[in-house]
């Protein structure tokens, strides 16, 4: 059987939203690596591990390039969630 066009525009649109999914995973692998890092260094140097202003300048420093778009709320919701996952990450390593 023949796939119909509708299909197989549906199939390139979801071998790109997997290439996606794996360049998501590969950013998010590469901030998780950077963070520790970075808490690596606030424990030696005895500092908080989270910097509720440094995430607030963060979050309103990349919307900032989003502030036109319809899409922006959702930007920002996975954004959140992104900050917040990579605590959770980091209260799992030191604590």
């Amino acid at each position: 059987m023949t796939q119909s066009p509708v299909n197989r525009e549906i199939l390139a649109l979801r071998q790109q939203v997997d290439q996606i999914n794996k360049d998501l995973a590969d950013l998010f692998m590469k901030r998780l690596e950077m963070i520790e890092k970075i808490s690596r260094i606030k424990v030696q140097q005895e500092l908080p591990i989270h910097d509720v202003e440094r995430e607030k300048s963060m979050l309103k420093g990349t919307l900032e390039a989003y502030s036109n778009i319809p899409q922006k709320k959702w930007v920002k919701l996975f954004l959140v969630q992104v900050f917040s996952l990579s605590l959770e990450y980091l209260h799992q390593k030191h604590y």
